[in-house]
């Protein structure tokens, strides 16, 4: 294998959250890291699905609506 996209943000930063109903994105680079605590902070967004916390939060910055406005 000569290699393989890696979807990130142009910032190398992850990106979690809704971007559409029904359709939630998790985008990260340091998948091995991360993992234990994005899959923690995810899985309180998907059983909560508490839309007025789109903004806030510990993943607040990285919510895609950072990205696409």
């Amino acid at each position: 294998i000569d290699g393989a996209a890696r979807p990130m943000a142009a910032d190398g930063r992850p990106v979690a959250g809704w971007i559409a109903d029904g359709v939630y994105v998790l985008l990260s680079h340091s998948g091995i890291t991360l993992a234990p605590l994005l899959a923690e902070l995810v899985a309180r967004d998907l059983s909560e699905r508490d839309l007025s916390a789109l903004h806030g939060g510990r993943l607040g910055p990285y919510r895609p609506v950072s990205l696409i406005g």
